[in-house]
């Protein structure tokens, strides 16, 4: 039960748990289904005010000012997109943030990169974009929101209207992954998803994959963190490089593909892909209905000249692919120019090699 005492800022929040909960209990023990969450909602945001309740008290000096950082959003007050990328920014200039750019100015895009917040400000951000109807693109790349911060931002981003979200090297694990799985699964907006330079592996792609792939028995399979799967997401881009995705990993996403018929991009670089791995990859790209129109997979130091006859045989049954980077692999000079060579066959495709 949740009561106000004192004034409107201060909440004293009593929880019994009655039933397991993800929020509440370790990812493994999370046996929740993520469709039947309308009462869910209510219950994330109170827990949530109440968890931030000690992290805004130390962050968020009621009398805190940025008047620089206040003078740059207003003065773009006129534009769509406010850039405050490299500001050395911290979670207590959140608040003027949300203030004077997602409320006052309501903006559509707003850029955060290469700054310093963590889940404390991303906590703030993200009760100003539960019901937004006005953002469309939010760029957080290259901060330390972490996996906390992921599950600070999960419902609010399902309840708003982004478009893109970028969490590009944001220090989030497989743990974190089970929040992005939620918001790739509810979102009714999301069409471009940037997490490369994380630390997701097999497990966190795994949990990427059922999101986005429309299977029911991967689901079953996974029953420690049972996403539900409907295959109504609207994702389309996917940057999932440099997350120590291995086989396995590349096993799940080879499964995704044969049922979603969203996904247009995936950014695979600088994983740790074998040749018996990409193998699965070049015969689902051969012999399904594949939507995929361009793969990234340059910068795997494993793909070698083995997986030379699987690439070219892909290359000549599928007819969707519209670009294929395969640079900074360790193929050879002349598996490299038999590959150039066989493309001139195709129409308008870009190989990189």
């Amino acid at each position: 039960k949740c009561s106000n005492q004192y004034d409107d800022h201060l909440c004293f929040i009593s929880l019994r748990e009655v039933e397991s909960s993800f929020l509440l209990h370790s990812l493994d023990e999370a046996q929740l289904n993520l469709h039947e969450q309308t009462a869910l909602n209510v219950f994330q945001r109170c827990w949530l005010r109440f968890k931030n309740f000690g992290i805004q008290s130390s962050t968020a000096n009621n009398h805190y000012q940025n008047s620089a950082l206040e003078h740059r959003i207003i003065k773009n007050e006129n534009s769509w997109t406010i850039d405050l990328d490299r500001q050395n920014l911290t979670d207590r200039d959140m608040k003027v943030i949300v203030k004077y750019a997602i409320v006052r100015n309501r903006c559509k895009r707003i850029r955060l990169r290469d700054n310093h917040f963590t889940s404390h400000g991303i906590s703030i951000l993200s009760d100003s974009l539960y019901n937004n109807t006005t953002l469309t693109s939010l760029d957080l790349r290259n901060n330390q929101i972490s996996d906390l911060g992921v599950q600070f931002l999960a419902v609010s981003i399902i309840h708003s209207t982004i478009e893109v979200l970028n969490l590009e090297s944001n220090c989030i694990t497989a743990d974190g992954a089970v929040y992005l799985a939620q918001i790739i699964q509810d979102s009714r907006t999301l069409t471009e998803l940037y997490l490369s330079n994380n630390n997701l592996g097999d497990r966190g792609v795994q949990y990427l994959a059922n999101a986005l792939g429309g299977d029911k028995r991967n689901t079953q399979e996974q029953s420690n963190n049972n996403i539900s799967i409907t295959n109504q997401t609207t994702l389309q881009h996917l940057y999932l490089g440099q997350n120590g995705v291995g086989d396995e990993g590349l096993k799940y996403l080879c499964d995704m593909l044969m049922t979603n018929r969203k996904l247009t991009w995936l950014w695979l670089s600088g994983n740790e892909f074998s040749d018996q791995g990409v193998k699965s990859l070049w015969h689902v790209l051969a012999d399904y209905d594949i939507t995929l129109e361009w793969l990234f997979l340059d910068s795997n130091k494993l793909i070698t000249d083995s997986s030379l006859d699987d690439v070219m045989y892909m290359l000549k049954q599928n007819h969707t692919l519209k670009t294929l980077y395969i640079n900074n692999c360790n193929l050879s000079h002349e598996s490299k120019l038999k590959l150039l060579k066989m493309i001139k066959t195709k129409v308008d495709f870009d190989l990189e090699v």
